[in-house]
């Protein structure tokens, strides 16, 4: 979701529409989870836990899935050879970091601002500063981040920073074999071991993820190549063309349940399953290319600022609004933080733009 290069949505020279919608779809589940922990508290685990979708955590592994899918895809494109498997890495990594880097920036600073302004304790303020340095995935900050929300995008990025050079290096063997296998075995053991996902252990949590993505790309590459050889009869092709749609209605559905978290591995591989589908173009909405258009590529561009920011907004309508009515504190915090999120988008644009014009002007004269 967050750390996509400008064009890499793209399936069959074209972006994918269906991808860039569900990336807002799945943005919004986690943050009306997350308005719901402002109002109920975090511990979604008592039945006597009021809030809207109490598993909406568990939508951190479509943005998971699909990075590890993209960068499986950036790997094949780019073929077998590899003169300095250091310096590809390097660049790969610093194409993800880019993108999100602004408002991770700016976001953080202004964080580290406020907590300065409320005078609170320089080492608690020394230890935020870490987050923009993505550290607190290593343990610093006792692994707490100064954007609560940007826990999910430090493990991935160190997923796959440590993934990248071995699938370059030996793209088939990590792709057909080390990636499903590796999968499996994470997610078979946060099974075992924590019962869940959302809320195990979220380094292990953002390997499997990434894993798991490189799988389904290898599948959907495989799903294509098959469909082109075979017949499939009328009740097959509407069988896989409803499938992907099944799946998100499904996992949506559970999210809103108290059923037990020990089926949410398997939850996962599920919503992977669908997913190589719509990256085959051969779901229901993906085949159609009805949402190959600018206003879901647009919603694409949104969810990483929208996402991102929710942390600022939240505490501000948190702390210092003071709603009363539940309804209210959902309805402001969900339209702060979209409005929030588009404005630092054009902000942003707009200022890193200028800085830009600047620096050629310097170089022009």
């Amino acid at each position: 979701m967050l750390t996509m290069d400008k064009g890499e949505y793209m399936t069959t020279n074209k972006r994918n529409g269906t991808v860039e919608f569900l990336r807002m779809v799945f943005c919004f589940v986690v943050l009306i989870y997350h308005f719901s922990c402002d109002i109920y508290g975090t511990d979604w685990r008592p039945i006597s836990w009021g809030g809207v979708l109490r598993y909406g955590a568990l939508a951190v592994e479509f943005f998971l899935i699909t990075s590890g899918y993209f960068m499986a895809k950036s790997v094949s494109r780019q073929g077998t050879s590899c003169k300095d498997i250091g310096k590809d890495t390097w660049c790969f990594m610093w194409r993800k970091v880019k993108a999100i880097l602004p408002y991770h920036v700016c976001f953080n600073l202004f964080m580290i601002l406020v907590n300065i302004l409320r005078r609170k304790p320089i080492d608690e303020i020394l230890h935020k500063v870490s987050s923009l340095f993505f550290l607190p995935t290593l343990g610093f900050n006792n692994f707490e981040w100064t954007m609560g929300s940007e826990w999910y995008i430090g493990n991935m990025l160190f997923a796959m920073l440590t993934i990248y050079p071995f699938l370059r290096k030996f793209n088939k063997i990590v792709s057909l074999y080390a990636a499903p296998v590796a999968s499996l075995v994470l997610y078979g053991y946060l099974a075992q071991r924590y019962g869940t996902v959302m809320g195990s252990n979220r380094i292990l949590e953002a390997f499997a993820g990434i894993l798991l993505g490189i799988s389904v790309y290898t599948v959907s590459e495989e799903f294509k190549e098959r469909l082109k050889e075979r017949y499939i009869s009328k009740t097959g092709e509407l069988l896989i063309k409803i499938y992907p749609v099944l799946v998100i209605i499904f996992i949506l559905l559970y999210m809103n349940t108290s059923i037990s978290t020990s089926i949410q591995p398997f939850l996962v591989l599920i919503l992977g399953s669908g997913l190589a589908i719509t990256f085959a173009e051969r779901g229901l909405l993906s085949s159609t290319g009805i949402l190959n258009n600018s206003f879901a590529y647009w919603l694409g561009k949104m969810s990483p600022p929208i996402y991102m920011v929710q942390n600022i907004t939240r505490m501000i309508v948190k702390n210092y609004l003071g709603i009363e009515s539940i309804q209210l504190t959902y309805i402001v915090e969900a339209i702060s933080t979209i409005l929030a999120g588009i404005l630092s988008y054009y902000a942003l644009n707009i200022l890193l733009k200028r800085i830009a014009c600047y620096k050629n002007n310097r170089k022009a004269t």
